[in-house]
């Protein structure tokens, strides 16, 4: 339900931008440390990996959540499901590998398909939209979107084995069951 909020802001959002992106790409990260990781990668592990996405989600997530406590479970759950998220996406990778004639490795899916790059970052804020964080899972969908021309709504329904080929103008709504 829409409220009567004036125009203006309710919060100062100043910086958030910036913040939501390096959340991304940091828990893209956390997914796929050998294509989105950091490039000076000699001794990084995945805990230290893990460790800088948490630092900056917790940056972000008060502007979005108060309760410290619910902050907490977001953070918790999100974790938690990182391992089915790459889990589907590993299903996105192959139906674009077996789907696409032109593709020649899932090397070349992750690093330069925009299907992959908007599926990433739609199956994290996804997962956000579900557990009712709000407007952070759009501001993700839609950098993304500006990013891949692929706007996917953080609220779709999108099962495993999904692949765009292309995709500049493709936009999938909050409704959509596919």
């Amino acid at each position: 339900m829409k409220s009567d909020q004036p125009i203006s802001a309710t919060k100062n959002y100043c910086g958030i931008n910036k913040k939501v992106i390096i959340f991304i790409n940091r828990t893209r990260s956390l997914l796929y440390p050998k294509i989105f990781g950091p490039s000076d990668s000699k001794g990084v592990t995945i805990e230290s990996l893990e460790m800088n996405a948490r630092i900056i989600f917790e940056e972000i997530l008060p502007y979005f959540i108060e309760e410290k406590e619910r902050r907490q479970y977001v953070i918790r759950e999100l974790k938690a499901s990182l391992p089915k998220i790459h889990e589907t996406l590993n299903t996105d990778i192959q139906a674009a590998y077996s789907g696409d004639p032109a593709v020649y490795s899932y090397d070349e899916i992750m690093l330069a398909y925009p299907s992959f790059q908007a599926l990433t970052v739609f199956r994290i804020a996804n997962k956000l939209y579900q557990l009712d964080v709000p407007i952070l899972p759009r501001m993700m969908t839609e950098y993304a979107h500006s990013m891949t021309g692929i706007d996917i709504h953080p609220g779709a329904t999108i099962g495993h084995h999904f692949f765009i080929d292309h995709g500049t103008g493709v936009v999938i709504g909050e409704t959509a069951e596919i």
